[in-house]
């Protein structure tokens, strides 16, 4: 607003010194009057320079308030996210806590698991371990995937009840892979 004051006192100011040395010692009065009327024309294109001026300086200042505005509003959404990276940040730690305690109880779940298999195995190792033949005289059989009992004893010629017998099967229907059998001859 200054300089929009202090430009229409330099351009009102400027009109007298225009008009003393442009003016001349001796004029006729038709030349005088043509000299006033482009003085005013100038003087009417100087006051629609002033008016544009301000128009732009009005038009700039709102422009800077709406930029100053959106600045606000910027740093405002910037300290909202920061707050809510913050809390983020949080919850993923929390997260991450949480799952370092569960991973933790599976690890002690599966260390129990296996304790437990490998106890167990051992039982059963012991309840199935096969017992030396009565008679020596046969072949060594090692049962293979899909094998029935049935089908071995068919294969060596016998019948099924001796290699049940033989080697004192409790449940001949329960045939382990790899497992070996004494088969009488």
């Amino acid at each position: 607003m200054k300089r929009r004051n202090s430009y229409i006192g330099y351009v009102t100011g400027l009109i007298p010194v225009l008009l003393f040395f442009l003016g001349g010692c001796i004029t006729t009065k038709d030349e005088f009057n043509l000299m006033q009327t482009r003085q005013r024309e100038d003087l009417l294109t100087i006051k629609d320079d002033v008016r544009r001026a301000e128009g732009r300086f009005e038009g700039t200042d709102v422009e800077l308030r709406t930029i100053r505005a959106e600045l606000d509003s910027l740093r405002n959404a910037l300290a909202g996210y920061k707050a809510t990276n913050q809390e983020l940040a949080a919850e993923v730690q929390s997260l991450k806590i949480k799952i370092d305690a569960v991973d933790a109880a599976r690890q002690k779940d599966a260390q129990e698991m296996v304790s437990q298999v490998s106890s167990r195995l051992t039982e059963i190792v012991k309840q199935t371990a096969v017992q030396q033949p009565v008679s020596g005289v046969g072949y060594e059989h090692v049962v293979r995937p899909g094998e029935t009992l049935s089908e071995i004893a068919a294969a060596y010629g016998v019948k099924a009840s001796a290699i049940i017998e033989a080697n004192k099967l409790q449940n001949p229907d329960r045939l382990s892979v790899n497992q070996k059998l004494f088969v009488p001859k």
